[in-house]
């Protein structure tokens, strides 16, 4: 694997572990962005594994089973038998509590930085809240075979949500691993955007028929409350609405899990508003200013309400 040698850090990172047998962890619930840049590490660190915290998110599960990707389970790998840890799309213990205890040998994540006690600490750090996906900024780094261009390609697409958050370097990063991989952008836009079963696109649908929307000065914002595909339905909404939530029950966990969306319009910070959700109830949140989640441990109609006064709060200090 030929390393792009601008970045100076990552061929030295290769040079001392290429051999070193390492976990590559995705955070809860792992999107494409996580899914795809593990892939592309694996194939740099031949001894490695990969391995999340929980069950992958449906777009992930899909292609991770399209690879015959092996992925294990975090809890059941003894970290006494690795030589370290590297961890994509991720960089606090909330996501990835999982990691305490390990050896962290490279981080990699376009987030913000947070300075939180939290905040995971690693011997390597590629991090870049500029850049709208862990997948462009490993883009930049390695030197890809085909299938890795191509899954890389599939993140970055997925993760900006077809360029909604894209920049100048998006468009090359991608131009450039259509070309490496040579398989046509409608190919990656198939697994980016995979196509929703027929119970899930009525479960979607039925969501705009329940959702509460409440209209704040000159904003939009949606709630509701579903049973699953809480990501796709706030989504969905937000194509409309300007700020919209949209929330599920998991009982075995006792907890709420939140997914938030805001159009690019909206002056607000809905990682921030959904870390302080999750804290509020005893869970953890975060993602991005327009795209975020949380879980909570509480019943959903009440941590939907504290999320749109959460937002009126905000929208509030904008104004002054």
């Amino acid at each position: 694997m030929a390393i792009d040698l601008a970045s100076e850090e990552f061929a030295a990172l290769v040079q001392k572990h290429k051999d070193s047998r390492l976990a590559i962890g995705m955070h809860r619930n792992a999107d494409l962005d996580a899914l795809c840049s593990a892939y592309a590490l694996k194939s740099i660190f031949p001894n490695s594994v990969i391995v999340t915290p929980d069950e992958l998110g449906r777009p992930a599960r899909n292609f991770a089973s399209f690879l015959n990707m092996e992925i294990l389970e975090f809890r059941k790998v003894k970290k006494e038998q690795f030589d370290g840890l590297i961890i994509v799309d991720c960089a606090t213990y909330v996501m990835m509590a999982e990691a305490k205890g390990w050896n962290v040998i490279c981080l990699i994540d376009h987030h913000q930085k947070s300075d939180s006690e939290e905040r995971i600490i690693a011997e390597f750090e590629f991090s870049d809240s500029a850049s709208p996906s862990t997948c462009q900024i490993i883009s930049n780094l390695i030197e890809p075979s085909a299938p890795v261009a191509f899954a890389l390609g599939i993140g970055i697409i997925s993760d900006t949500a077809r360029f909604k958050s894209g920049n100048l370097g998006t468009f090359s990063s991608l131009a450039s691993m259509i070309s490496i991989s040579g398989k046509p952008y409608s190919e990656m836009l198939f697994w980016a955007e995979p196509e929703l079963e027929a119970d899930e696109k009525v479960r979607i649908l039925s969501a705009f028929h329940h959702s509460q929307v409440v209209t704040y000065g000159n904003y939009v914002i949606a709630t509701v409350l579903i049973n699953s595909s809480e990501s796709d339905a706030s989504a969905s909404l937000s194509e409309f609405a300007d700020v919209a939530f949209a929330a599920s029950w998991r009982n075995a966990e006792k907890e709420t899990r939140v997914s938030a969306r805001a159009r690019k319009h909206v002056p607000i910070a809905l990682n921030e508003i959904m870390s302080d959700i999750g804290a509020r109830f005893a869970g953890n949140g975060g993602g991005h200013k327009k795209a975020a989640g949380a879980n909570a441990h509480e019943k959903p109609e009440i941590v939907l309400e504290e999320c749109v006064n959460a937002v009126k709060d905000a929208i509030d200090k904008v104004k002054t």
